[in-house]
């Protein structure tokens, strides 16, 4: 089976006896986005048994983990019957008579047998496998399907077979259109935004943006917000955000696409030379802090002028340990500590925690260090003076110093920086993250010689003892 080019995939084959050989001549043309009625593990089960005569091409857990069951080349037993009221597009202009399996490529949702909406994680890893499945393998074709990245090209399985399938998927209309826009700006690039007209006369003096304590901002509810997590995210109490919302009936049960009422909080556009950390800092917010009450936001260091970003109620008193991490100097923090970050950094980034956690290992013992022995790296990832520590700089806005003088560096902005930049060296080897850790240590041109290979070694025995494998 050849997997497609996604960093952390996993090959699960399903049983050939739960698809078509071939796609008998036609070529892919959209997306099928389904639901399990069930978990992954269940459906990697289900799919491998001759018996099923059921599949799709993959699978994304509640944690962000993608597994692929078919080769795109086959035609996995997914939505094939085609039922009167059906609305999909591409079933018209292909003919009724015509299998849409053989044409669309299914992808199922673990919804934990009860029809729950999507995890954070589960909907970024799934938006991302459809960006690849677009970009490689659907777009390519557009010049003779006509194939473009819109609701008649991203479809629901109910759209071929409302009687049998009504809420395959169940997800909200909003949310759906939110996937399908997330998985065009992953593949062509996020929007321009539209220039503002410049009033006649000089150019307004930039004021610096003020946080009130007394402001109010709005927020859009996502899938898998609580009250309670949203409360303890935006440092207000659970009466407080209660109170501010008097329309909300019953805070237990937020919809994606609800807007909510935050006090003590405002909203802050981006200016030009901007970055993310340098607003987190001017804010007097943690980075992690920041990067929590602003989900929409996929990669911080793409953050654009006339963006909008919700500084929460902490803003101007002094910063919190991100994610409850010390700050302070040659902080010995622990895996255990570290673990939620880095696997939250790694489904945001589509990289692979357990190599992640094995380079933080390698690299310093999972200890903060200010200044390593040999004088010029720094903090978890060992960040060198004259290596990585510019680029860091560069990506996070902000300048720690170097050799001895250097100012301990955020643990959390150090993860995210790791798990950003593994996975971009990882699409460079086929989603192969032990080889974007060789190249992390070595560079390109070293990364398989003996050190390149000793050090892959090193990160394997760290992942073997960490994670019990």
């Amino acid at each position: 089976m050849q997997l497609v080019k996604l960093p952390g995939i996993v090959a699960v084959p399903g049983h050939a006896a739960n698809a078509y050989p071939d796609r008998q001549g036609f070529v892919q043309e959209g997306i099928v986005v389904h639901t399990m009625a069930g978990t992954l593990a269940g459906c990697d089960s289900w799919f491998a048994n001759p018996a099923a005569q059921a599949g799709t091409h993959f699978g994304v857990g509640r944690d962000g983990e993608v597994h692929q069951y078919f080769d795109l080349g086959q035609g996995p037993f997914a939505h094939g019957r085609v039922e009167p009221g059906y609305t999909a597009k591409l079933v018209r202009e292909n003919g009724e008579g015509i299998n849409p399996n053989w044409y669309l490529i299914g992808i199922e949702h673990d919804d934990l047998g009860r029809g729950e909406l999507p995890t954070p994680a589960q909907f970024e890893a799934s938006a991302r496998l459809s960006a690849v499945l677009f970009r490689d393998h659907i777009l390519p074709n557009a010049a003779r399907t006509r194939a473009a990245i819109d609701r008649d090209h991203i479809l629901r399985h109910t759209d071929i077979s409302p009687q049998s399938r009504p809420n395959c998927c169940g997800w909200p209309e909003e949310m759906f259109n939110r996937y399908i826009a997330r998985v065009r700006e992953l593949v062509e690039g996020p929007a321009a935004p539209s220039p503002a007209p410049r009033p006649a006369g000089p150019p307004p003096t930039r004021a610096e943006p003020a946080v009130a304590r007394g402001a109010m901002a709005a927020y859009l509810v996502r899938a898998g917000d609580t009250f309670g997590d949203l409360a303890a995210r935006f440092g207000v109490s659970f009466a407080q955000l209660r109170a501010a919302n008097p329309g909300i009936a019953d805070p237990s049960r937020l919809g994606p696409g609800q807007r909510i009422q935050v006090p003590g909080a405002a909203m802050y556009m981006v200016q030009a030379g901007d970055t993310f950390a340098r607003i987190a800092a001017r804010f007097g917010v943690g980075f992690a802090r920041l990067r929590a009450t602003n989900p929409q936001v996929d990669d911080p260091a793409r953050i654009r002028a006339g963006q909008e970003l919700l500084v929460p109620a902490t803003a101007g008193a002094p910063a919190a340990p991100e994610h409850g991490l010390s700050d302070a100097p040659d902080a010995d923090l622990g895996f255990a500590a570290l673990r939620p970050v880095i696997e939250a950094a790694a489904a945001r980034h589509g990289a692979a925690a357990r190599v992640l956690a094995g380079i933080i290992c390698q690299e310093s013992g999972f200890v903060n260090w200010r200044v390593h022995r040999d004088g010029t790296g720094h903090g978890l990832i060992g960040l060198d003076d004259n290596g990585l520590l510019p680029d860091f700089e560069q990506w996070s806005g902000l300048n720690f110093g170097r050799g001895q003088a250097c100012q301990p560096i955020p643990p959390a902005l150090q993860v995210e920086y790791l798990a950003r930049t593994i996975a971009a060296i990882a699409t460079q080897h086929n989603g192969d993250d032990f080889a974007a850790a060789r190249q992390w240590h070595r560079g390109p041109r070293l990364m398989d010689d003996e050190r390149g290979m000793g050090y892959q070694t090193l990160i394997e025995g760290h992942v073997a003892r960490l994670f019990d494998v």
